[in-house]
């Protein structure tokens, strides 16, 4: 509540030096220039301005509050928080210094909003190092940093934030790289890429929930995209009896769902076995066109041609 009461304060005195800052039509948090710990939520501003209030749109302010909370990839800096930016320049500050902060860290961390969760890459680094000056255990900061991204593993949306971070910082010895590895290695763990339900061994094959697995994929691209291999993750003779099976609206949803993935550039960014796994489903649906003992729809026809077409743009992006 003191958050909301000192960004009233601060669009107040806004107000009463003849400034009223205008909100963005889909905003539901106002930053105040050297005062983004205090945002202006929506709600109050309404009130404030037009003296309208809406208990929903209260709830929902304060939801998104949390999460960008938890979050705060963009526009936060280490000055904004004074345990981080003594953790982080550790040399200047005498040890009672650094441990008081580094207590309230780990205190801190039982609130998952507390601290922003693209925080916790450069944090595990100075762990590790701190761990190599003054011995210090950072074993149960990690198990919580873990349950963390575990809990909000849905709304996080760069599953590389831990991984990618290595190449950003100097590690004074092997062992030191070491932990990191195994630290990022724990964090994709605890991310679960590989239990999400747009995983295709959640899969029945029945050409009924090709639809819901399209909306799941679709929602989750970047998170599939991370995982640098999708279509290779299906059973090809099931695939391939599915799809011979489907109602050409369904089959327009896998294919819609295949474009999504993997309608840009995909040099690099899945593994060889997709593509392979591409050229033996064109290979088996071209002969399927070709058996006149099928006796497939002409419209099911069309979209398998169509199909075919999408496999061969896709496997030309790989080379």
């Amino acid at each position: 509540m003191a958050k909301i009461f000192y960004g009233i304060i601060a669009l107040s005195l806004k107000v009463k030096n003849g400034i009223f800052p205008e909100f963005g039509h889909s905003a539901s948090l106002y930053y105040i220039k050297g005062l983004r710990s205090y945002p202006v939520y929506r709600f109050c501003y309404n009130y404030i301005r037009w003296q309208q209030f809406d208990i929903q749109d209260m709830k929902d302010d304060l939801a998104e509050q949390k999460k960008q909370l938890f979050l705060r990839k963009d526009g936060f800096t280490d000055d904004d928080d004074d345990d981080l930016k003594v953790i982080f320049s550790y040399y200047y500050h005498f040890e009672t210094e650094i441990i008081f902060s580094l207590k309230n860290i780990e205190n801190r961390l039982n609130d998952p909003e507390s601290i922003p969760i693209y925080s916790y890459s450069k944090l595990a680094y100075y762990f590790i190092k701190l761990n190599t000056i003054m011995d210090y255990d950072y074993s149960i900061c990690k198990e919580i940093m873990l349950n963390n991204i575990t809990e909000k593993q849905e709304d996080i949306d760069d599953t590389n934030f831990f991984e990618d971070a290595i190449h950003f910082y100097e590690f004074e010895s092997e062992e030191e790289k070491k932990q990191f590895v195994d630290f990022s290695e724990k964090v994709s763990q605890a991310l679960s890429l590989v239990e999400n339900a747009y995983k295709t061994h959640n899969f029945s094959y029945c050409p009924k929930e090709i639809e819901q697995l399209c909306y799941n994929v679709r929602n989750n691209r970047k998170k599939v995209i991370a995982c640098h291999e999708f279509i290779s993750q299906f059973k090809l003779n099931k695939l391939l009896e599915m799809i011979l099976k489907c109602s050409p609206s369904e089959l327009d949803h896998f294919r819609c769902m295949l474009l999504a993935i993997y309608r840009e550039d995909t040099r690099g960014s899945f593994l060889d076995a997709d593509r392979i796994f591409m050229e033996d489903l064109k290979s088996e649906l071209e002969n399927a066109l070709a058996d006149q003992s099928l006796h497939l729809d002409r419209i099911l026809k069309l979209q398998i041609e169509y199909l075919i077409h999408n496999l061969t743009t896709f496997i030309e992006q790989f080379s």
